[in-house]
């Protein structure tokens, strides 16, 4: 058996939470392991966890399998891990990860270099499972856990590219750079002092792009290539990526 991820420990540990708070951990128990099962078939996995696959289809799969079969609660985790492309993370069963049980020196989990706070996204997720709307918008949403040097530290931005531009509140721009598994660093383009922990930030589907040609010579632009010399808009309708190979 392969050895479970951080994001598997994440969602365990969220899910025993929650069926302690709710008195249920048997039901909980139960919901999960007949959850697991489907979660270790291949050709459910080709489904639920195929992006190719239409968002709608993935999760009306999602509900065949599992509605009126468990707990809301565990419905609702499987429909947050078929939104974010990981229904094969799904726990087994609500324990402790095995750190909780362990007495003495405990080897300490992997993290970036800015540390992210385990019990931070532990509590997105249980928000996510209370709260979980299928009414929401498809495309990828995540939560600031950390900012600080002009860098953000996302949760929850399943499916972002490398370069993808971001949008962060009031306005602010980033570009996702490093994709890990459960978070990706962002640059901020903009005023990071308006950047807070719990911010929401939305992918855009499109790489980080800036005008090109004549136009821009003599003017003064932002790192998005908008200009903020008072001297009107730049007239040219060619664009190109940031990170590109260089000519030659």
């Amino acid at each position: 058996m392969s050895r479970p991820t951080t994001a598997g420990r994440r969602y365990a540990e969220a899910a025993f939470q929650l069926a302690i708070r709710d008195d249920a951990l048997d039901g909980w128990a139960a919901g999960l392991t007949l959850a697991a099962q489907f979660a270790a078939d291949a050709g459910v996995l080709h489904v639920v966890d195929n992006p190719s696959v239409p968002h709608a289809d993935r999760q009306a799969m999602t509900e065949r399998l599992l509605e009126g079969r468990v707990p809301v609660g565990v419905l609702n985790l499987a429909r947050l891990l078929t939104q974010r492309g990981r229904f094969g993370a799904l726990p087994a069963r609500p324990n402790h990860p095995p750190e909780a049980g362990r007495s003495g020196p405990q080897a300490p989990e992997t993290e970036n270099h800015m540390a992210i706070r385990s019990d931070e996204i532990i509590s997105i997720i249980k928000s996510a499972i209370d709260t979980f709307d299928q009414g929401t918008e498809t495309r990828s949403v995540g939560t600031v856990v950390e900012v600080g040097d002009g860098i953000a530290q996302v949760y929850g931005l399943a499916g972002a590219l490398s370069s993808e531009l971001l949008e962060f509140p009031n306005g602010v721009r980033g570009m996702a750079l490093n994709l890990e598994e459960e978070t990706v660093g962002a640059v901020i383009l903009g005023d990071a002092r308006a950047i807070k922990e719990g911010d929401i930030v939305k992918t855009t589907g499109r790489v980080v792009e800036v005008p090109v040609g004549q136009a821009l010579l003599g003017r003064v632009v932002d790192p998005l290539g908008r200009p903020i010399d008072d001297k009107g808009p730049i007239e040219t309708k060619s664009t190109r990526p940031v990170e590109r190979i260089a000519p030659g």
